[in-house]
């Protein structure tokens, strides 16, 4: 029987097939609800590997089950193919660890900077011999343009598509120019950070829907993958 791996985010979800990741469909967070059990039945589906950041997740699983598909959430009780040294593990999000099995599935010789660009932006940090030791959390690019907006009350809704040179000459570069330029310099931060933490030869690994903007900015070996929980949730329906 056929298994769905569901990444429920905080703007949308997307589901594929264990075995078939690369095809992907992404609900609306306001139709996921109905829709993921449906696309389930219209499957053949039996059974379900879960990532949850989000509330409106609790009512997807709530209508899986109903249909009598089994789900399993991912937690840090799942069985993992790392070692979790987080200081308070069942705060560890699903989206995180799901990351995390991930690039080690996909880098598994190396010491680790994971990088999730989503509506967050996650740095973990996984050892040579696959312990996670930790990480930090950041807001993404596009909350950082839409908080800007929102919090002020006249500078206008911009994009990293408005970036003209480092140094804004207008409004709407400015503010892409700052925010852009500060994201690189966040992740060259993270880069040294990881190298004096992890050693020279760390890998990082790229994910979320930003991952493209980071993939040009590093020199360092790095794997791009956009679909990374997915892929994690791969790693764990095996395990799990």
């Amino acid at each position: 029987m056929p298994v769905l791996l569901i990444d429920i985010g905080n703007t949308a979800t997307k589901v594929a097939i264990d075995g078939a990741i690369d095809n992907i469909v992404t609900f609306h967070r306001d139709e996921a609800i109905n829709e993921v059990a449906l696309f389930a039945a219209k499957q053949g589906v039996e059974r379900c590997v879960v990532s949850k950041v989000a509330s409106y997740g609790d009512d997807i699983i709530s209508e899986l089950k109903r249909n009598n598909i089994y789900v399993h959430n991912v937690t840090s009780q799942s069985r993992l193919n790392f070692v979790c040294n987080y200081g308070t593990p069942a705060t560890l999000g699903a989206d995180r660890i799901a990351a995390i099995a991930a690039a080690v599935d996909i880098c598994p010789s190396r010491p680790l900077l994971v990088v999730d660009a989503g509506t967050a932006i996650t740095y973990d940090f996984v050892t040579r011999n696959h312990t996670y030791i930790g990480g930090n959390i950041a807001p993404g690019m596009r909350l950082r343009f839409e908080t800007l907006h929102n919090y002020t009350s006249q500078l206008p809704l911009c994009s990293e598509t408005d970036y003209k040179a480092p140094i804004g000459n207008d409004t709407k570069s400015a503010i892409a120019a700052g925010i852009t330029n500060g994201l690189i310099s966040e992740l060259h931060y993270y880069e040294e950070l990881a190298k004096s933490t992890l050693g020279d030869d760390f890998a990082i690994i790229l994910g979320g829907g930003d991952y493209n903007f980071f993939a040009l900015q590093t020199k360092n070996s790095i794997f791009a993958a956009q679909n990374l929980a997915l892929h994690g949730l791969s790693v764990l329906n095996r395990l799990n």
